[in-house]
């Protein structure tokens, strides 16, 4: 993260992205998941799982990044340039360059002990879960709900 969001996508946190946009959710994420929810609804849901596990073909996800990282508007047909692999994989490349991850560095450890003690009390963990994800910035929340909302579908 060299620049401020206006002259760059990658590496900017979340927060300032959205803020700039005046929107809840970087507008990358919402473009991206658009395109791909639009590519993918023929497809079956194993295939749909298949794209987010996929090796990414790093030469043209980087060319897509390129090609967006400059501060412009991203539109959605700078992103039908590409394939939709290749658009979830620069998703993918873009969560994983943020300063900090969605869930934030505050919330790995006491994810991880949820997570460790187990048990068969799904319905608490789920809601110490949720407890803990209201403690999230704003505009990671809703990053993330959009991300998880579509890998739900």
């Amino acid at each position: 993260y060299h620049s401020p969001a206006t002259d760059q996508t990658f590496g900017v946190p979340v927060d300032e992205q959205a803020r700039t946009a005046q929107n809840k959710v970087p507008p990358f994420v919402a473009k991206c998941l658009s395109l791909i929810e639009k590519e993918l609804h023929a497809l079956p849901d194993e295939a749909k799982q298949r794209m987010w596990i996929a090796p990414l073909q790093l030469p043209i996800v980087h060319q897509l990044r390129c090609s967006v990282n400059n501060g412009q508007p991203i539109t959605l047909k700078q992103l039908r340039q590409f394939d939709v692999r290749t658009v979830v994989g620069a998703l993918r490349l873009y969560l994983m360059e943020l300063p900090e991850c969605l869930c934030t560095y505050d919330l790995y450890e006491p994810i991880k002990a949820l997570y460790r003690k187990g048990g068969d009390n799904v319905d608490a963990r789920f809601v110490a879960l949720r407890s803990m994800l209201t403690t999230i910035p704003t505009t990671n929340f809703y990053t993330f709900k959009s991300v998880v909302g579509h890998l739900y579908k």
